[in-house]
Formats: C-alpha cells, structure tokens, sequence
C-alpha cells in the first residue's frame, strides 16, 4: 500500500510504502485462561481487576461471596482455572466459596488473599496458593502462571 501525505506548511508531498504481513493465523494475543476475582472491600476488587489488565490476564471480579456462590450453582456459571478470594467476608468465608465451588466444578485453582496472620497459619494446611496483603503484583502473577503450568 502506498500513501501520500500532504504537508501543509511547506505544501509538500511525500510518499511512503507501507507494507502488511498477509497470514491465515490470528496475531492477537489470545487467552487461556480466566481468573475470578472475589473480594468484599471495593478498592481490593478495583485494584486487582487493574493489576490482572496490567498483566494482560482476563478476570471477572465479583464483591458479593454469597452471589458467587450462588452463581457457581446456576447453569449460567462459567467456570474460571483459576479464582483469587479474600478470605474473611460476610456471609460466606473465602473457605465456604472454595468448599462450595470445587464441590462442584472439579480443577479450578485457588489463590487465598488475607491481612490475618492467624488466617495464614490455618491456610498453610490446604491445597491452594496463599498470599498475604498488601502484596506484590509481579508475585501474584509468577503463582498464576505456575498454577496454569501446573495443570
């Protein structure tokens, strides 16, 4: 493709050839995965949906435990590899969703995000990737990606 350009100032032309890659293959990036993000405090949920459009990984976040729940159950879920919860939020703990939704919808991953010390030392014991807040973004993205390698 060839394009001409007029400039204004000094009312002269110039040309360039640009030229373009032809291919059947798709070369946007596509996406594997998908994360759920499920935290009760508004400025977590708002930071971590911008920490996961950083990384360039696609997440859904939801402030509601209980909705999420009841979400997983119905026919409309649409399960994610991996979800990110706190832990102490009203209704229903970070423990119950996990409970709840690999009860069901068998391989999805966890993270478990707490400030509670006494959390972390309960945590230790379970099958899923802990990290305390406040924490940082380049370690929460190195436990996704070996989370998604381990499966």
């Amino acid at each position: 493709m060839t394009v001409t350009s007029c400039m204004n100032h000094y009312r002269k032309k110039c040309s360039y050839s640009i030229f373009m890659l032809y291919t059947d293959e798709c070369l946007l990036p596509t996406f594997s995965i998908m994360i759920h993000i499920i935290d009760d405090d508004p400025h977590i949920l708002s930071m971590l949906g911008e920490i996961m459009e950083m990384l360039g990984r696609p997440a859904a976040s939801f402030s509601c435990s209980s909705s999420y729940c009841e979400y997983a159950n119905s026919s409309n879920y649409n399960p994610p590899n991996i979800i990110i919860t706190d832990v102490k939020m009203p209704k229903v703990s970070g423990y119950q969703l996990i409970k709840n939704v690999s009860d069901i919808h068998k391989g999805i991953k966890f993270i478990v995000m707490t400030g509670y010390q006494e959390t972390q030392d309960k945590l230790c014991e379970q099958p899923y990737v802990f990290i305390r807040k406040p924490f940082n973004p380049a370690n929460l993205d190195t436990h996704i990606q070996l989370l998604m390698d381990d499966a």
